[in-house]
């Protein structure tokens, strides 16, 4: 939106959703069926930094890194027919990257929801499927972890919902 005049410009021209502004507001990265595209407020020098479908960008405060979700593919297929548009009910997997494309991980699989925390140090996130193992009755259950970008994930709690908030 040209905040002058109020005009909508549009971007993209292909199916793009989420889009999320860099720390410092110079460039978005928008998620789409091929992939994370990053370009320039202006539209231009668009370039994809990931090939994967992908979901839920988000940069840390530093912009040096980008945290994403994306089906795996053994699910893509069953689990949208299953569940038409309700991607919240399938599991994720996690991914940060470098917003170049480089430095690629895969953090963890079965992912319900993730940010970064307001110290940047560490990005939370969400797993599990909400039922006890065996089908026992009680609060949904869920796992809380946290990771920093070149570390190890830590179990932090188990919680009762798929969601979570940093406080400073």
């Amino acid at each position: 939106m040209d905040v002058p005049d109020g005009e909508l410009e549009q971007l993209t021209q292909f199916d793009s959703w989420a889009g999320t502004w860099s720390p410092d507001g110079r460039e978005i990265v928008v998620a789409s069926p091929e992939g994370l595209y990053r370009l320039d407020r202006s539209g231009r020098n668009l370039r994809q930094i990931s090939n994967m479908p992908a979901d839920q960008p988000q940069w840390s405060a530093d912009g040096s890194w980008l945290a994403y979700t994306t089906v795996p593919l053994n699910q893509r297929v069953a689990e949208a027919a299953a569940v038409g548009d309700d991607t919240d009910s399938v599991a994720h997997d996690l991914w940060l990257m470098k917003p170049d494309g480089t430095n690629l991980r895969q953090v963890a699989t079965n992912t319900r929801w993730h940010r970064w925390s307001p110290t940047d140090d560490l990005l939370g996130y969400i797993t599990g499927t909400g039922t006890h193992a065996g089908g026992a009755t009680g609060d949904a259950l869920f796992y809380l972890w946290t990771v920093t970008p070149s570390g190890t994930p830590q179990l932090i709690a188990e919680v009762n919902e798929p969601f979570f908030s940093w406080s400073k």
